[in-house]
Parts: structure tokens; sequence; C-alpha cells
């Protein structure tokens, strides 16, 4: 594939993933590790498309639009072997990242005043954010200016008391985003204890980090079933004051099994019952089946 001639606005995204396993002296084992580094072209087509551990079906991914889509293609192309492992699992971010890309160019730009957006009533009825009746439809519907979702300042928690949970991590330059995901489970005899948290980040101009989304998932599987007991989200950060009303829907995958849950949540979590935020932490809990095989030395 050739780069368009003219073309600028390159997009970079770059992914990186460790599992690890906490000893019984409390020492961290590190089981495997995954980048990705992908760029796209400014209508975010895959254009060069790196990763380690090298797999089969990485550079099929080139020529794919990181749109709707996406993900059906780059699991037909990775195939079956990589289920569940780190270097999926970067890829399968790749759609929502790329989405949430541009907000740091945007805000800096509202912040100088020299962004002025009216609400799009196409939007309605996409996510519980957009439900009709809803602060942010209410104003696209009067063609008032859009929202513009506000941030919070955010210390980044690989400084805090858990430094094993996170491998590391460098600076961002100034309207870079980032997306920090981690997933922790407890393995018991009949049940694992759950819990998924993520989180969208801003780099502003001084260098710090303001958090545009927060979740926390927390919950069991039941080991021997490799279904879900029970689910709960927790939201922390969200841009739009009904976004919030998402957070129920993680009841409706109670029961589900985990190989089955990715495509549930599609089913199940659409439109103003979900939130495409919410959906991608709770996509990433299938994976605790993936952890709960790992072989441990």
């Amino acid at each position: 594939m050739e780069w368009p001639d003219g073309a600028e606005g390159a997009l970079t995204l770059t992914g990186r993933g460790r599992d690890i396993v906490t000893l019984e002296d409390g020492a961290a084992l590190v089981l495997a590790t995954a980048t990705l580094r992908v760029t796209a072209t400014p209508d975010r087509v895959v254009w060069r498309v790196t990763s380690q551990p090298r797999a089969p079906g990485v550079a099929d991914l080139v020529g794919l639009r990181l749109g709707p889509g996406f993900r059906a293609a780059a699991s037909a192309a990775l195939g079956e072997s990589l289920d569940g492992s780190l270097l999926a699992l970067l890829v399968d971010d790749l759609p929502v990242t790329a989405l949430i890309s541009g907000f740091g160019l945007m805000r800096s730009q509202v912040l100088a005043g020299g962004l002025k957006r009216v609400a799009s009533v196409r939007r309605i009825g996409t996510c519980t954010g957009w439900r009709d009746g809803g602060a942010a439809a209410v104003r696209a519907v009067a063609g008032e200016p859009a929202y513009h979702p506000d941030v919070v300042a955010a210390e980044p928690p690989e400084q805090g008391r858990d430094p094993d949970a996170w491998h590391a991590i460098p600076a961002l330059p100034p309207q870079a985003m980032r997306r920090r995901r981690r997933l922790d489970v407890m393995p018991g005899a009949d049940v694992a204890a759950v819990e998924a948290w993520f989180r969208d980040t801003v780099a502003e101009a001084d260098g710090s980090e303001c958090a545009l989304h927060e979740y926390t998932v927390r919950g069991e599987v039941a080991v021997g079933e490799g279904a879900v007991g029970w689910l709960e989200s927790i939201p922390h950060v969200l841009p739009y004051v009904d976004c919030s009303g998402a957070a129920p829907s993680s009841r409706l995958l109670d029961g589900t099994p985990l190989r089955e849950l990715r495509a549930v949540v599609r089913e199940r979590l659409t439109g103003v019952v979900g939130c495409t935020h919410l959906n991608d932490a709770l996509r990433s809990v299938a994976d605790v089946d993936h952890l709960l095989r790992l072989p441990v030395a």
C-alpha cells in the first residue's frame, strides 16, 4: 500500500502489554510481553504495522480502516491461535483509540477559543450519553453549541502503591492521548475475582495528564463453567452528564460464557443501553479465561 500523495496528519498508535503473576513471596513474574505500532493515514487507514512478537496475519491489517468492521476483519486476519493474547488485545483496542485520538487537538483549539461546534442530531440514540431527552440531545435538537467534554486532573497510576502492576510508560507530548488498561484476576477453587480498569487521558501543555474516560469493572467468574458470575461497573470520569446511566447494563452479562462475552456485549449493550468505552472494559473480561490458563513455572 502506498502512502497517498500529499497526505498529512498521519496517526501513530503505539501499544504495549504485559502479563504478570504475583508470587507467594510478593515478587512479580513476567509471563509475556507484546508491543504494537501502527501508522495510519489521515482517514485512519492502516498504512504500516509492526509487532513484537511477530505473528502471522499482522501484516494483513494493512489497508484496513480503523472504524466499523475493523475488529471482525482483524480477528479473521489474526486467526484463532492469537485469541486472548496480549497482541490480539492491543489490536482490538485500535479502532477506539483511533476514535479518541483527535480529542487533544480539539481540546487545545477549544481552550484557545478557535473551535465552535454545533451539536449533531445524528448522534442521538447512539449511546447512553446521547439518549433522547438527555442533556447532549436536547442541545442538539435546539441547534445549540455542542458540549465540549471536560477533563479531570489524574495522577499516573504507575506512580502509586503498586508499581509492579504497570510496565514502563513514557511521557506523552502535548495533545497526545493515552489509554491505560489493567485486568486483575484473583483465582480461587471455584470462583475467580476480577477487576478491570481503564482510563483515557490527554496530555496537557504543561506535561500533565487529564482523564476523559475512566471506569472500574468488578465481579466474579465461575472457573469451572468459564462464565461470568456477575459484573458491576463503577464510573469515575465521563464526558457527558448522562454517560453514567450505562453502568447498570453490565448486569445484562451475568451468566455469559467468557468465550461468547465479546459477541454478547455487541448484541445486548447497543444504543442507549451501552457506552462505547464501558463496552470495551466489559469486553476485556473475556480475557480472564486466557489469564487463568497461563502456565506459571
